[in-house]
């Protein structure tokens, strides 16, 4: 016996299920609901949303019908995955959005997803009417819920990307001092019973998503002041989880950058609350919190943008601030922005003197060494030495430390007590630190500094995934190290790998290593097609070149045998362990 669609009448219909098991044994009972009967014997199969390839062969096939000789090819597929993966994989959707290519181009409907709920209805004759619009079926459920099950599934409608327990209590709950962990569970619990939330299970803990379609529905239920309630106590509430982020990269680095994976996209959220409702130092703090997520995944673009617009906006220089500006810095100089570099190191600059905890002193001084701008190596090497000092006791910021003091040594050409820093290296009790790219890179770059260049090939062996950025950093510095070695080939294997648009700084690296294989080939036009891009950016941005002291001196006097006497004298130049500048004039 089939029962369809047993939501709305789900009491009435159990108790008839439960009399037919019982006076008709033989007769098995197929029940479809949104919601479980609840009835004794009963076995759920829960239907979930159709994975990508199902929901993209549901399309194709709905789209046929309503467009004989519908095809997808290479140019609609993007629009098509977008489409699919905005529509989260529910069949009813997709069913309908294909229906819409009678009159629209697939590339017009991906364009209009935002209006997904009026786009999403069926003229055509469909014997049950809920399922001729998506909004219907969602007024359906909706309205089959009670009064606090709704103000809940609005609220965490505000959530993107899914959210836990903590944040469910947190936005959920009108006065979260004031909320029972038990009722928002049992409401949870109801909402998932429904099919209007799923649930799911990331590093043993419970998570909570509500489907894209569903998610733009219930927002649109908001009114204006539950809006701005609910989205304040989301800003605050992510807000406090991005310190939270920021203080476990200290104790467990993979882990923090788990979390921080998680919730990315409900931290962007908070922050553009934040900086759009004039609430800029919350804006800020979450931005500098989570800057090392956004380093260590090479979006130095983005959080660059996050941070300059609260610093630009924000008056005051506490401490707050400068520590912002540090990472601003940072981001600035990885990017190569040297305007947004000088004016964040020149905020550092003028708090310096009045600042006297520690660990800001300590990110001071590791900005002010981490500098390109006049830079002298010895004040580097002293500010750096003090910094570690100062952060003992926070042993990510160690690592970072360190991590920075080899780019310095690669800038001057003057390593400063290597063994020291290995030593360094292999103390910091991180996790994901001490044995993934990121200690593979400092590793690597105190050999290549010495000049151990088969040292350094053996040292990148161990790279893995655990820092993307760092990761990039130990690919250059073995392609460079092949190169030296004459292992060419190798080295244009590994330059294939790094991504030159995702740190621009290892463009330069990838260039620099290039250019020197041309010559070892005997290409000395392509050498100095190269050679003459670098010189001119360093001559046009007033940057240093990140490149080595050995191979600065070789492609200088590669640079001064081609006629290229001026690209020759800032590759010198750079060479020179004694110059913190290059003097380009």
């Amino acid at each position: 016996l089939v029962l369809d669609n047993c939501e709305h009448l789900v009491h009435d219909l159990a108790e008839i299920a439960t009399r037919i098991i019982r006076e008709a044994p033989g007769v098995r009972v197929l029940a479809t609901s949104r919601v479980h009967l609840g009835v004794s014997g009963e076995a759920i199969f829960a239907l979930h949303p159709l994975d990508h390839g199902s929901a993209t062969e549901l399309f194709t096939d709905r789209a046929q019908l309503a467009r004989p000789g519908f095809a997808v090819d290479d140019t609609d597929r993007p629009a098509l995955h977008h489409l699919c993966e905005r529509l989260d994989g529910i069949p009813l959707a997709i069913e309908l959005a294909a229906a819409r290519l009678a009159v629209m181009s697939l590339g017009q409907l991906a364009e209009h997803l935002d209006e997904r709920l009026e786009l999403l209805t069926d003229t055509r004759h469909v014997p049950d009417s809920r399922q001729r619009s998506l909004a219907r079926v969602m007024d359906w459920s909706y309205r089959l819920l009670d009064p606090t099950e709704r103000q809940l599934l609005r609220r965490t409608s505000v959530c993107i990307g899914g959210f836990d327990l903590d944040a469910a209590l947190h936005i959920g709950a009108p006065d979260p001092a004031d909320a029972s962990l038990a009722d928002v569970l049992d409401r949870l619990g109801r909402l998932v019973h429904a099919s209007l939330v799923i649930v799911e299970t990331d590093h043993g803990a419970s998570r909570y998503r509500i489907l894209e379609p569903v998610r733009q529905y219930v927002t649109d239920r908001l009114d204006p002041d539950e809006l701005d309630h609910t989205a304040r106590a989301h800003a605050h509430h992510y807000a406090s989880v991005a310190a939270t982020i920021f203080e476990l990269s200290n104790s467990d680095f993979l882990a923090a950058h788990e979390v921080a994976d998680r919730e990315v996209d409900n931290l962007r959220a908070a922050m553009s609350w934040a900086y759009r409702n004039d609430h800029l130092r919350l804006g800020l703090a979450i931005a500098r919190h989570t800057s090392f997520h956004f380093f260590d995944n090479q979006m130095y673009h983005e959080s660059l943008r996050w941070l300059r617009t609260g610093l630009d906006l924000v008056d005051d220089d506490d401490n707050d601030v400068l520590a912002a500006a540090v990472m601003a810095g940072f981001a600035a100089r990885d990017v190569g922005d040297l305007d947004a570099h000088r004016a964040a190191f020149e905020r550092v600059q003028r708090g310096f003197d009045s600042v006297h905890e520690p660990w800001l002193r300590a990110e001071l001084l590791s900005a002010r060494s981490s500098s390109v701008l006049d830079t002298e190596p010895r004040a580097a090497e002293a500010d750096t030495r003090a910094a570690i000092e100062l952060r003992a006791s926070a042993p990510a910021r160690v690592w970072a430390l360190l991590n920075n003091r080899i780019d310095q040594s690669w800038l001057s050409g003057d390593l400063w007590d290597g063994p020291t820093i290995l030593q360094r290296v292999d103390e910091i009790p991180v996790k994901g630190l001490r044995s993934g790219a990121g200690a593979a890179k400092i590793r690597a770059g105190v050999a290549a500094c010495d000049g151990r260049w088969d040292d350094v090939v053996r040292a990148s062996e161990p790279v893995d995934e655990s820092t993307q950025a760092a990761e990039s950093s130990v690919l250059t510095l073995r392609a460079e190290a092949l190169a030296v070695l004459g292992r060419h080939d190798e080295a244009l294997g590994v330059l294939a790998t790094v991504d030159p648009d995702a740190y621009e700084r290892r463009r330069r690296f990838a260039d620099r290593i290039h250019a020197a294989i041309d010559l070892r080939r005997g290409e000395p036009g392509a050498a100095a097609e190269r050679l003459t891009v670098l010189a001119d950016e360093i001559t046009r941005d007033g940057r240093r070149l990140a490149a080595g002291m050995h191979v600065a001196s070789l492609l200088a006097v590669a640079a001064h045998e081609l006629g290229l006497h001026q690209t020759a004298a800032v590759l010198f130049g750079h060479a020179d362990a004694e110059r913190a500048r290059l003097d380009i004039e």
